[in-house]
């Protein structure tokens, strides 16, 4: 009876030590985990999340964004492809074939451009060329006039070589250019001043009027020694300009329709402006 005795009294002794302990408000130890039971450490990461329809901050000046707008990142753009440029510049090549007028100023076209030569100007061929002089500076301008042909639409060509030149002194071609019945000269002149400018004008009963007025370009070979390709393109009342190959402006002027050349002096210095003219050429345009 002694060894269960034992046991009961030792459990009934426990269980009292156990009821006593919690009453009085202390908890008994738990057993720490063994080192091979400890969770191993995690590492965590914190991600601050915004709701997407939470207010963006006011800017500076009160404007308040009517939505939430996510950043945006722009994206690199490619180049655009190439693309045929506009073309504003005239062609002077545009319709042009066979040349249907051609001077070379060796007296084989049979024409005297000599004629006209007066105390003011004088006109003479010599190396193949039409040399021109102006003898005085005081008497306005004077011109050579060519055989009465009617040439309209065409591509004028015609090189002028200035051997003494000052700044305001003035040469140039006559094209569409009559005489009418009443020995009056019309027609139009193209022509260039030493400074570097290009000029057209309209004679009508031996009166100029400016269509184009003195324009400065680059393209133009000032001074002397110099030499400069004066180029007209005409096609009905359409007219493009153009120097050594480079365009100058255009024009519409529908008062002549056909006519033949001259070439023009005026000296506004000292006198002696000398020019001379080569390689006159006419090519249709159709």
């Amino acid at each position: 009876m002694r060894g269960p005795f034992r046991v009961i009294c030792g459990a009934v002794i426990s269980c009292a030590l156990t009821l006593l302990l919690a009453a009085c408000g202390v908890r008994q130890a738990t057993p720490e985990a063994s080192p091979t039971e400890a969770a191993s450490p995690v590492a965590t990461v914190s991600l601050a999340l915004t709701p997407t329809n939470a207010p963006l901050p006011t800017p500076e000046g009160g404007a308040t964004p009517s939505t939430a707008a996510s950043p945006t990142i722009p994206l690199p753009t490619r180049a655009p492809l190439d693309t045929p440029t506009a073309v504003t510049t005239p062609d002077p090549n545009a319709g042009v074939g066979e040349v249907v007028y051609q001077e070379t100023f060796d007296g084989s076209s049979g024409w005297d451009w000599t004629k006209f030569s007066n105390e003011a100007a004088k006109f003479s061929l010599a190396s193949g060329e039409l040399g021109a002089v102006m003898t005085r500076p005081d008497l306005g301008y004077r011109f050579t006039m060519g055989p009465d042909m009617k040439i309209g639409d065409q591509q004028l060509t015609v090189v002028a070589r200035l051997h003494l030149c000052y700044a305001q002194d003035e040469y140039g071609v006559m094209f569409r250019f009559m005489l009418t019945a009443a020995n009056n000269y019309n027609g139009y002149l193209f022509k260039l001043r030493c400074d570097g400018a290009a000029r057209v004008e309209l004679l009508r009963d031996e009166q100029f009027t400016v269509l184009v007025d003195w324009t400065p370009s680059p393209a133009i070979v000032p001074g002397a020694p110099a030499e400069n390709q004066l180029m007209v393109w005409a096609a009905g009342d359409q007219f493009h300009f153009y120097v050594n190959e480079r365009y100058l402006f255009s024009l519409k002027d529908s008062t002549y329709a056909a006519g033949f050349y001259g070439f023009y002096l005026r000296d506004r210095t000292s006198g002696g402006l000398t020019v001379s003219f080569d390689d006159l050429r006419a090519r249709e345009v159709k």
